[in-house]
């Protein structure tokens, strides 16, 4: 007669995987969902099956479905090992002077440094807007906040900043030194 040795599964491994995606799926933002993940190896299993299609879905709850050009573009720039003049201009043209769609997908390596970034930009912007609209000659009798077309603009220079930073801080092109 043979022993068998019986491991009791938990709840969560009960479930069908569909049911332990949708589940991560229901995760309220992306480092939520990489603890998660990581919480045991029937959630892992079932994240890593569907990788791109439940982080994408998380990103885009947490952050919306137009998720900034610019934050894909400092994701790209930061991926920029020593970029030349060419790959510069390379780069200029394909995210800056294009108006190409930000990716549909995503996995959690590229969403968490994206969701990272635009969670301490907003922040900042918060903090930038609200200084700027209490100096003078801005200054309104009635506090006010900033409308969300000037958020989208202050974010968008912001980005911009980081994006130049990134290319000419390890290009060579631009010496900050001398300076």
């Amino acid at each position: 007669m043979k022993d068998h040795i019986t491991l009791r599964q938990g709840p969560i491994e009960r479930l069908l995987i569909e049911l332990r995606q949708l589940i991560m799926s229901a995760v309220t933002d992306v480092q939520s969902l990489k603890s998660a993940a990581l919480s045991c190896p029937s959630l892992y299993c079932a994240f890593s099956s569907a990788e791109t299609i439940i982080t994408t879905y998380v990103l885009f709850n947490q952050m919306g479905c137009d998720v900034p050009l610019e934050a894909v573009a400092v994701l790209e720039s930061l991926r920029l090992r020593s970029p030349t003049q060419q790959g510069i201009q390379d780069f200029v043209t394909k995210y800056l002077r294009q108006t190409c769609p930000s990716p549909k997908s995503w996995t959690l390596h590229d969403a968490l440094p994206v969701r990272r970034l635009h969670l301490s930009l907003r922040d900042f912007v918060t903090r930038f807007a609200n200084a700027c609209l209490t100096k003078e000659p801005f200054r309104l009798a009635t506090p006010t906040t900033p409308t969300p077309s000037e958020r989208d603009h202050i974010n968008r220079a912001f980005y911009r900043f980081e994006i130049f930073c990134n290319l000419f801080r390890k290009s060579g092109v631009v010496n900050f030194e001398d300076q």
